[in-house]
């Protein structure tokens, strides 16, 4: 059976209280030998804390849940890694739920963590419907959980939200394959379901660096899509077809899908086509050539979500709602200059 507090004051033949104050390191005046003397019997017995009593006293559980889009993106694995690694210096655990782009899920996820009691949730709302983003807003916040968006921007006032400058990062891409000099540049987009979305700010950032070049913004060459291999292969051979010398690819993922497309049909890159990715994830460096992205840090805004909603959760919050992070190119050999 489990061993208590109880259990090792009759073992040491000291009070509850007393040894209650040495394993919870309460402060006190206790002697060295009586504290050595409770700790030598809990590493004995081997005694483990009860955090659902302490819970239950507390009203918080030290739990977070993350929800994320999909693990085979090594995106979201950086993130998880992120807010696992701020969630274990306090001694938070961390619950990672995977919907695998199955926005139904979400829902189903939610309530498991609600009725595990978390703390609170840090969810990606990304490629999410406006309407059922604000159905999973309003019905977290009536359990009271405490709430963090990460990469996507909310309205509400009680939700933080830790995201990147897509609009940025799109242009950034955008303006690499005008600087090479191109000027029929494609692109395929992410899932395009609200102003706020990633996908949509990335593509406000490749019309907005197309405007400020002068470059009329050519409907047929972008491409309505999804963050996935099959939009890559899917979209290449459309784009291609309407004369694109370069393509801004939704993420890394769907930047893969073109270099697959392009082998199967004998393109070369860079020599047939110019790709720019975003998201910078390991894979790229396997690639041959290199594939130019934008990187960003997934690492760190996993990170920062985590340690927003521990603040949250412990009312140390700095009161900064949101939290962005700026993007940045890296050079790869999926670009040349014409």
């Amino acid at each position: 059976m489990r061993v208590t507090i109880k259990d090792i004051a009759r073992e040491t033949e000291l009070s509850p209280t007393t040894v209650s104050i040495v394993l919870n390191n309460k402060p006190h005046r206790l002697s060295a030998e009586t504290r050595k003397k409770v700790l030598d019997a809990a590493k004995r017995m081997n005694y483990r804390p009860n955090s659902l009593a302490a819970s239950l006293k507390t009203h918080k559980t030290k739990t977070i849940g993350m929800v994320i889009s999909n693990f085979t993106n090594s995106y979201f694995g950086e993130l998880a890694r992120g807010a696992e690694a701020r969630c274990a210096q306090d001694g938070y655990a961390l619950i990672l739920c995977n919907t695998n782009d199955k926005s139904k899920k979400n829902f189903d996820y939610i309530n498991i963590l609600i009725d595990r009691g978390v703390d609170g949730i840090i969810i990606s709302f990304d490629g999410i419907e406006a309407d059922e983003t604000d159905r999973l807003i309003a019905h977290m916040l009536s359990f009271g959980i405490k709430i963090i968006s990460i990469d996507y921007r909310t309205q509400y006032k009680s939700v933080s939200n830790v995201m990147l400058d897509n609009k940025m990062g799109g242009f950034l891409a955008t303006r690499h394959l005008i600087e090479q000099g191109h000027r029929k540049i494609g692109c395929i987009t992410g899932p395009l379901q609200a102003d706020s979305s990633t996908a949509n700010q990335r593509y406000l950032g490749y019309k907005q660096a197309l405007e400020k070049y002068q470059i009329e913004v050519n409907e047929k060459f972008v491409a309505y899509g999804e963050y996935n291999i099959e939009s890559g292969v899917k979209h290449a051979g459309t784009l291609l077809s309407e004369g694109v010398t370069g393509i801004v690819a939704a993420n890394d993922l769907c930047a893969y899908g073109i270099y697959k497309w392009a082998r199967e049909h004998g393109i070369t890159i860079p020599d047939d086509l110019s790709v720019v990715g975003y998201d910078d994830i390991v894979y790229s460096d396997f690639f041959s050539p290199r594939l130019t992205t934008i990187r960003q840090p997934a690492y760190d805004m996993g990170f920062e979500a985590a340690n927003k909603i521990i603040e949250s959760c412990e009312d140390i919050s700095d009161g900064d709602k949101d939290l962005i992070f700026k993007p940045e190119l890296v050079i790869g050999g999926s670009t040349r200059h014409l």
